[in-house]
């Protein structure tokens, strides 16, 4: 555009004006001033860059989110794996969680956990002998008698006695597990209550009252549990309540939800299960307090399996079956949101009633199971009869293990008549006769029916055939073997017991009897996992911690990062923690720094021209496993960066009969728009007016005036 008329400078919206380079009215200040807008909203230069300041890490929600300022204090990560953020020294700083470690090689895909009134025995139920399982701090033990067949699927302690599920009978204990006798007759019970000195037996077929012998309701129920004077029962997504006079059906949670577990804790009764959503499953906890239902919080990514069927309090907080993620995240009940994330990291299930806290200590059952491959024997008692044996004899059948499993006993039913005895041992070989474990002897006689053969070491096999081997030794009386004549590859061959095992037999089958002797089969990662949470003494070897997303509340501008700043405790050798950063909500990460000198307490770094809308962090840390760094601060800068524009203040000189060119001025500020400006050298530019001063005398007629002009690019 062409400059402005002679004796005029400048244009605004089409009319022009003249720069009053003389300042007949004495206004300080120059009379055009062109300079960049500020790039950040407050002009004090000590506040360019803001600051993402991380003091505390509590309050994970393990949802996608930006945070907004007001959510800085209540929310500081999104997710997190291994590592622990409540720590008892100092709440919100992130450490690495106590080593969690195999405790009891188990294969069982359930283990319903309950501590004792005393809180110093744990009692686990089993899908396979000994069917109950006791731990002390002096280590595991086996029930002597458990009353029933089948599987234990329920657990409650109810003062010093204890009630339990087993193949849908009920059974009970007085003395902390040890033996179990039958309750009453049931064959449909799937849980029981204990309320106000009354056992409640929860029933596919409905709910009874067995001290009073009286029936509750017909409806059948699929969890139950006691909780302050009531007893609450579900049925799909429906939870019902039982008062003491009559059933209600107290809370509809949403359509599609499951109800797999009522576990009451404290003054709270937590309801967990999960949706069928397309592929997976998405799990969620709700729970009643005060008598109001509440949603606790969700998992799930609705691809995956994150059905919950596990949750167990210890003092002011729970922890939560995370199937997917693996093991177990930690629930603070006062602060709120997760504390810590899941203790291992591997996809495992978690079963129902899967999880306790004993004596200090966190105990999580996992069953990956082995999809059918790893079984190496036969369990199955149809057609079987009781077989006579002799002493000094090897009784042998022939197995397919389809896929590598590890050993850690052999199940046999062997018995002897009354007043008989005999040593017995069970061996594997391989499928070319050669002898590959042998475990120690058991005495079998009249009181006999099933017998664990158990090694002194866990025995990796590969897949492949193997001949499961009973050596009998010098027979009392009258021994038997459980089997049937057909169907079995076998042999019986002559063997000195008092020689030990033999080094080779030989595998020409002369029978066909299938013996029922069975490999327990353990996957390497299933069984029962502990942790001393109390005092730990080993911890977790890596873990890591994502915050959310920060925009630092300027969600519609670029921003530069600058720099980020941690501090952490004094590292000590082989201790590091490292940070890195997402663009992208976390869909890729660049490493920024990492801090791993030994005695250091801090690490910065400058970055170089990263810019983006938000920004993510995380943080690994990373220790030898006898001790853990610790993660106390996290500072980040950044600034908004906008397109370069400028801003003029100008110093209008309006000449005699100025009203019109002052109503002009007030036309072109009124609009509120977008208007055109030429300046002095003769460059258009877009513009608002900002702000308008006029200062003039009182005559117009005889007197010239002064605007004073804000313009702003746009």
């Amino acid at each position: 555009m062409a400059k402005p008329p002679k004796n005029y400078d400048l244009t605004l919206n089409s009319k022009s004006y003249a720069l009053d380079v003389i300042n007949k009215l004495d206004l300080s200040g120059s009379y055009h001033q062109r300079y960049p807008q500020p790039r950040f909203p407050e002009e004090d230069s000590d506040k360019f860059w803001m600051e993402w300041t991380m003091q505390s890490f509590h309050g994970g929600e393990r949802l996608p989110r930006i945070l907004k300022q007001e959510d800085l204090e209540q929310f500081r990560y999104h997710d997190a794996e291994g590592v622990d953020v409540a720590n008892l020294v100092d709440w919100g700083e992130v450490e690495l969680q106590p080593a969690l470690s195999r405790s009891l090689a188990i294969q069982s895909a359930s283990m319903p956990m309950t501590v004792s009134s005393t809180g110093a025995t744990l009692v686990v139920g089993l899908d396979e002998s000994p069917y109950i399982k006791l731990w002390t701090t002096s280590g595991w033990a086996n029930a002597s008698s458990v009353a029933g067949t089948g599987t234990v699927t329920d657990l409650l302690t109810a003062g010093t006695t204890l009630y339990g599920v087993r193949g849908g009978a009920v059974i009970t204990s007085t003395n902390t597990g040890g033996t179990w006798s039958a309750v009453g007759s049931y064959t449909t019970a799937v849980g029981v209550a204990y309320v106000n000195g009354d056992l409640y037996v929860g029933k596919s077929d409905g709910v009874y009252n067995h001290t009073q012998d009286e029936a509750v309701t017909t409806i059948g129920c699929s969890a139950i549990a006691g909780y302050r004077e009531n007893v609450y029962f579900s049925s799909d997504s429906r939870l019902y309540r039982y008062d003491g006079r009559a059933t209600y059906l107290y809370d509809q949670l949403p359509q599609g939800f499951n109800i797999t577990a009522l576990i009451p804790y404290r003054q709270v009764l937590f309801i967990l299960g999960y949706y069928k959503v397309r592929t997976g499953y998405k799990g969620a906890v709700y729970y009643l307090i005060s008598g109001s239902e509440n949603h606790l919080y969700s998992l799930g990514d609705y691809s995956a399996d994150h059905r919950i069927y596990a949750l167990a309090g210890g003092d002011d907080e729970v922890w939560v079956a995370s199937p997917k993620r693996g093991g177990v995240d930690r629930y603070d009940l006062e602060a709120g949101g997760i504390s810590a994330g899941p203790i291992w990291g591997a996809a495992g299930y978690v079963p129902f009633k899967g999880i306790a806290v004993c004596e200090g200590y966190l105990f999580v059952g996992r069953f990956v199971g082995s999809d059918g491959n790893a079984t190496l024997g036969n369990s199955s008692t149809e057609g079987a009869t009781w077989v006579s044996i002799a002493g000094n004899k090897i009784y042998a059948s022939k197995f397919t293990l389809a896929g590598a499993a590890s050993v850690d006993y052999i199940s046999a039913y062997c018995t002897a008549t009354a007043g008989s005895t005999y040593p017995a041992k069970m061996s594997i070989y391989n499928s070319a006769g050669a002898v590959v474990a042998t475990s120690g002897e058991v005495a079998v006689d009249n009181g006999t029916t099933s017998s664990n053969f158990t090694f002194a070491e866990t025995q990796s096999l590969a897949a492949g055939d193997y001949w499961l081997v009973f050596h009998v030794g010098a027979i009392t009386g009258i021994g038997y073997i459980y089997g049937k004549g057909t169907g079995g590859t076998s042999v019986v061959l002559d063997s000195t017991y008092a020689d030990g095992a033999p080094s080779t037999i030989s595998v020409t089958p002369n029978n066909t009897y299938l013996y029922v002797m069975y490999a327990h089969m353990t996957e390497t990662t299933d069984g029962i996992y502990i942790a001393d949470i109390a005092a730990p003494s080993a911890y977790k070897t890596s873990g890591w911690l994502t915050t959310a997303e920060y925009d630092f509340n300027y969600p519609n501008a670029t921003k530069l990062f600058r720099d980020i700043r941690i501090e952490h405790r004094s590292l000590v050798t082989g201790q590091s923690i490292a940070v890195a950063y997402s663009l992208n909500g976390g869909s890729s990460w660049t490493t920024a720094t990492t801090s791993n000198k030994v005695a250091a307490t801090s690490k910065s770094i400058t970055l170089s021209n990263i810019t983006g809308d938000s920004l993510k962090l995380k943080f690994t840390l990373a220790s030898s496993g006898s001790n853990t760094p610790t993660l106390t601060k996290c500072v980040v800068r950044a600034a908004p960066v906008v397109e370069s524009k400028w801003m003029w203040d100008l110093r209008l000189l309006l000449l005699k009969q100025w009203k019109t060119s002052v109503a002009d001025l007030k036309t072109a500020n009124d609009l509120g728009t977008q208007l055109t400006f030429v300046d002095v050298d003769g460059t258009s530019y877009s513009v608002v007016v900002q702000s308008m001063a006029i200062h003039a005398l009182k005559d117009p007629d005889f007197f010239g005036a002064v605007a004073l002009v804000r313009l702003r690019e746009v």
